[in-house]
């Protein structure tokens, strides 16, 4: 089995510990969410909500988010934590 962190994705990049289309203000765990494992969305209506996206950057996006699941959950944690730290603030 291949190391997914071995794996080029030319058009995702993490930044601040999360995965983004390259170049972008798309996160990968939005469009993983939209798509959810082939359960959600086709892809062809994912390229149509975000049309600065072409057809290479959004299988990539989607590619990497099935090899790193565990990232995507941390990436899901951490925004839960936030949301409620901000909750508590108000």
């Amino acid at each position: 089995m291949t190391d997914p962190d071995r794996i080029p994705y030319p058009h995702v990049e993490i930044r601040d510990g999360r995965a983004w289309v390259c170049g972008t203000k798309v996160r990968v765990l939005r469009l993983s969410l939209w798509w959810d494992r082939g359960q959600g969305l086709p892809v062809a209506t994912i390229m149509r909500r975000y049309p600065q996206l072409n057809p290479a950057q959004v299988l990539a996006a989607l590619a990497w988010a099935e090899d790193h699941p565990e990232a995507l959950e941390r990436e899901m944690a951490d925004d839960k934590r936030a949301v409620m730290a901000m909750v508590r603030r108000a």
